[in-house]
């Protein structure tokens, strides 16, 4: 019962995803970027800097992304070996147009561990 509801809940966040990509205007930059970590790959933190398996819903946002015109950074906490990441990302058929470690200017960003604050928040 529980994998039901777990499953349910991802159908629903996927579909309010999709639903974004679908109807968001690109602004000046068209730059969408997505947290690589537990976004666009399986994480472990006990692994380091281990690159874990691709999810495939994190294949499927950069694709959508793409296909609707947006220009794809990837944003990672980790500070070296982004050449290498990009690589991999590559070979498992991501295709971003790089990897970065400092938060890039962009229309969006797509990240797990996000907080949503209201604009002019009082």
């Amino acid at each position: 019962m529980r994998e039901t509801a777990a499953n349910k809940s991802f159908a629903m966040n996927w579909r309010s995803v999709t639903r974004f990509v679908e109807t968001a205007m690109r602004h000046e930059a068209g730059v969408a970027c997505v947290d690589l970590d537990s976004v666009i790959l399986r994480h472990n933190r006990d692994e380091g800097y281990h690159l874990g398996p691709v999810l495939p819903l994190g294949r499927k946002l950069v694709q959508l992304l793409q296909r609707k015109g947006w220009r794809v950074v990837v944003l990672t906490s980790r500070d070296r070996g982004h050449q290498q990441i990009l690589s991999y990302l590559n070979r498992s058929n991501v295709w971003p147009e790089s990897v970065t470690n400092r938060k890039p200017y962009a229309d969006v960003y797509f990240d797990d561990k996000a907080a949503r604050v209201p604009k002019n928040w009082r």
